[in-house]
C-alpha cells in the first residue's frame, strides 16, 4: 500500500482538511507563507541545470510555481515546486526545483 495524502486549500491558503495514509489530518498552527519570488531566488541561488551535453545554461524561462506539500515524520512541509526550461545555444531541457513555503528553523530543503 503506498501512501495517500490528499489536502484541500482554502480561499486564503488555509488548509481546510486533509488525509495522510488514511488518517484526518488536524491542523497545529498558522503559519505566513513566503511571497512566490523566493521560489524564484531560490532557483537563482541554488543553480539552474544545464541541458545534457552542454557546458552552460544561457536564459531560463519558469513556466509554473506551485505550493505542494511533501509528507515529514510528523507533519506535511509547504514547498514551492518551480517547473521550468533552461537553454543552451543548441539544447534545452526541462526543470523541477523544491524551495521553502515557509520559513523552516536551521533546515536546508532546497533541492
Amino acid at each position: 500500500m503506498s501512501d495517500r495524502i490528499m489536502v484541500e486549500i482554502g480561499k486564503n491558503g488555509e488548509v481546510l482538511k486533509g488525509l495522510f495514509q488514511e488518517s484526518e489530518l488536524r491542523k497545529e498552527q498558522k503559519i505566513e507563507v513566503l511571497p512566490p519570488s523566493n521560489a524564484i531566488q531560490a532557483v537563482r541561488e541554488n543553480g539552474i541545470p544545464s541541458p545534457p551535453g552542454a557546458d552552460n545554461v544561457e536564459k531560463a524561462v519558469i513556466s509554473s510555481i506551485e505550493i505542494v506539500y511533501l509528507p515529514g515524520k510528523n507533519y506535511l512541509y509547504p514547498m514551492y515546486l518551480t517547473k521550468g526550461v533552461s537553454y543552451s545555444s543548441e539544447k534545452h531541457c526541462n526543470f523541477m526545483k523544491y524551495s521553502p513555503a515557509v520559513r523552516y528553523s536551521n533546515q536546508k530543503l532546497t533541492t
